[in-house]
């Protein structure tokens, strides 16, 4: 099995879509649960599909392509260029 590492550009990941979806859903999460559910009620989502929707948003987030100078270089697990 192969040791985990770093991307190259680790230091520019905030940048990535992915990354900065996975920091509002962490920030929602720490929120407390009346705030939670205000929201999830003015977006018009259900409690029980926000996993599924935070789902869909991250498929489509990754599958997008993003400005070249964010990936140049990228060599893991077979990313190309183009990807997140």
């Amino acid at each position: 099995m192969k040791r985990p590492e770093l991307i190259p550009d680790w230091r520019r990941a905030w940048r990535f879509w992915t990354t900065q979806l996975f920091l509002v859903v962490t920030l929602f999460g720490s929120l407390p649960e009346k705030w939670q559910m205000a929201m999830l009620e003015t977006l018009g989502v259900p409690g029980y599909r926000i996993l599924a929707v935070i789902g869909v948003i991250g498929i489509v987030v990754r599958l997008l392509a993003q400005k070249r100078s964010l990936t140049q270089g990228r060599s893991d697990s077979g990313a190309t260029k183009g990807e997140e």
